[in-house]
């Protein structure tokens, strides 16, 4: 049986005896898309065939209208996304797709940056590992402002000079033999 016959029967939903049935289901899943797309395309050629002029320029213009809107509506998705990066990045939160969720939920608008410092407060407060951790460089033997004399200076000495006098000291122990 070919396979127009097929689809016509399919298409009036009437019964397939089983050796249709069976060429049916041996069909290659490819090849039924191909044809699907093709009757598609034949379909919408003699629904245009019928139409008025008038009636083709509105279609048109539908078309038109509804790919714009899709643009659009991606165009938002990508500028949002840009935004909570942008946002993620200054607060230094680790995971902008969680911020993304957070913003939403709580419908707080991005451009509003009460509300976005807000949500970022609650959540530092709440959820302080999605940040990133704030390292300062040194280890902590720095001057502390306490040890600082008051020309600004460290009351520490120099840590060269201070190895060399350890050297020194060292070098003054007696030893047992």
């Amino acid at each position: 049986m070919n396979v127009s016959a097929l689809w016509k029967k399919f298409i009036a939903e009437s019964p397939l005896d089983e050796n249709e049935r069976q060429a049916w289901l041996q069909r290659d899943p490819d090849a039924m898309s191909r044809e699907i797309a093709e009757l598609r395309r034949k379909l919408d050629a003699a629904e245009n065939a019928q139409l008025s002029e008038t009636e083709k320029m509105q279609k048109a213009l539908d078309g038109a209208l509804a790919e714009r809107e899709e643009i659009e509506k991606k165009y938002r998705a990508l500028e949002r996304r840009n935004k909570i990066d942008r946002i993620a990045r200054d607060a230094g939160c680790a995971d902008a797709d969680y911020l993304d969720f957070l913003a939403g939920k709580r419908a707080v608008d991005l451009d509003d940056e009460a509300a976005v410092a807000a949500m970022i407060g609650d959540l530092t407060k709440s959820h302080p590992s999605a940040f990133f951790s704030r390292l300062q460089s040194g280890g902590g033997s720095g001057c502390a402002e306490t040890l600082e004399r008051d020309d600004g200076e460290c009351a520490f000495p120099d840590p060269v000079s201070r190895i060399g006098a350890l050297m020194q000291t060292i070098g003054k122990v007696p030893f047992k033999e």
